[in-house]
């Protein structure tokens, strides 16, 4: 019978966890980590993750049937693995993968008038949040209310306001906005789940900005906003199980 320990620990945010949580049976053991997923050329790739406040590489040794057609270069992913004990010249770590999971990865989009309808703006709340140390993604855990009898979908996305990232006097801060859209699924439970935001769509402001500063409604307190900074480093840590609610 399959037991999950939750040790997860911060490296990729967390990696968004970079911790690892380890599961076993009676016939084997492996480990779960969240990371990112580096291509290569011939269908090669290897997994990143941060951890210590380094990026570390993670080398395929051995893999298990996997289904790589529906995971792009910089996809978060779950990672199934087991470490392997033969070193990888180029490598930190070298492992034996059962499979990948994707993790909702998605581009910063403009809010428009014509959009603003679909993008939603229902409750959520950020339970933390990281910028790689490669200034490459952001990544965030949430929570929002759903039924867990429905077969919703709901939609998040990271946007660029209407009136552009420089909203404020200081000037200091890149703004943007977290929305949801449950989709019209009305529940009282809560979901925990984690999604990455590519940070290319304003890779220009990050040079000169001192942090991103995000414009949220929360679920018991309404519009909140966070802040990150792009020379903090995050040592929080979050207990959480692997399973990630249904987004898009």
């Amino acid at each position: 019978m399959k037991n999950i320990k939750n040790l997860f620990t911060v490296a990729l945010l967390f990696a968004l966890i970079a911790g690892f949580s380890s599961c076993s049976t009676d016939n084997d053991n492996y480990w779960v980590a969240i990371g990112t997923y580096r291509a290569l050329e011939n269908n090669h790739f290897y997994i990143e993750f941060e951890e210590d406040n380094q990026i570390q590489k993670m080398y395929p040794g051995e893999v298990s049937n996997l289904n790589l057609r529906d995971i792009e270069d910089g996809q978060s992913v779950y990672v199934y693995y087991d470490l392997l004990k033969e070193d990888e010249p180029g490598y930190d770590l070298n492992a034996k993968i059962y499979a990948l999971v994707n993790i909702l990865t998605k581009d910063i989009i403009p809010l428009t008038e014509a959009t603003e309808d679909s993008i939603g703006n229902a409750a959520i709340n950020i339970v933390d949040s990281k910028i790689s140390l490669n200034d490459e993604f952001l990544h965030i855990s949430f929570q929002y209310r759903y039924d867990p009898y429905s077969s919703i979908r709901h939609m998040l996305n990271m946007v660029i306001p209407e009136e552009g990232v420089d909203q404020t006097p200081d000037g200091e801060f890149i703004n943007l906005e977290f929305r949801h859209n449950d989709n019209g699924d009305y529940g009282n439970d809560i979901a925990f789940g984690y999604v990455t935001f590519r940070l290319r769509e304003i890779a220009d402001e990050m040079k000169t900005k001192k942090g991103i500063r995000i414009k949220y409604k929360s679920i018991n307190e309404g519009s909140k906003t966070v802040e990150i900074l792009f020379d903090k480093v995050s040592s929080e840590k979050i207990l959480r199980d692997v399973k990630t609610p249904s987004v898009y």
